[in-house]
């Protein structure tokens, strides 16, 4: 009795149990069962009864239902809200890689301010706020820790301009670094869709 849609499974047993009960019914009508009345009460309290479990099954399905596709849209909402935070940690790493080698001054740089790229510090200072601040519990439980790995880079992310205001000739450790996160960024598109 499996049907498309699993609807149509209760119709058809409420309908052998009506034709079910109408034969049993005919059948005493037929023998000459006298307590005809009691027969009949009898009948209609246990087909009230299969209808009342019919119906709670119904329900329940209809209820498992909506919890699977509420749930599938949570995976989603999270799966979308990782992916556009990876992208933009993506971005920001690569236009760390993307910067040339400066030249070895004592000169200061200011703060989130390089010649080629002036605001990125400040952007990646920006980035680890916003993902320091975001909540877990926001988070389907699978895309956590992609969230962590998130935090932790934008972490070092931000460390970046103190360490080449430190020493001008760090900016190639900071590039590779870079390099490294941008490969393993580039690597999530597989795993979060494959989830």
């Amino acid at each position: 009795m499996k049907s498309s849609d699993g609807r149509w499974d209760y119709y058809l047993v409420y309908i052998l149990a009506f034709f079910t009960v109408s034969l049993v019914m005919g059948f005493l009508v037929a023998i000459g069962a006298k307590p005809l009345e009691a027969w009949f009460q009898g009948v209609a309290t246990v087909a009230a009864m299969l209808v009342g479990i019919a119906t709670l099954g119904v329900q329940r399905k209809h209820a498992l239902q909506a919890e699977k596709e509420k749930d599938r849209v949570q995976r989603q909402d999270a799966r979308n809200a990782v992916i556009a935070l990876k992208d933009h940690q993506l971005k920001l790493f690569n236009r760390v890689t993307k910067l040339g080698v400066l030249a070895p001054t004592r000169r200061v740089l200011t703060k989130a301010s390089t010649p080629e790229d002036p605001h990125l510090f400040n952007e990646l200072q920006s980035s680890a706020v916003m993902l320091r601040d975001l909540p877990l519990t926001s988070m389907h439980i699978e895309m956590i820790h992609y969230v962590i790995n998130l935090r932790e880079n934008s972490v070092v992310g931000a460390a970046w301009e103190k360490s080449i205001q430190e020493d001008f000739t760090r900016i190639s450790t900071v590039k590779r670094e870079a390099s490294i996160f941008v490969a393993e960024l580039e690597k999530w598109d597989e795993e979060i869709y494959g989830l």
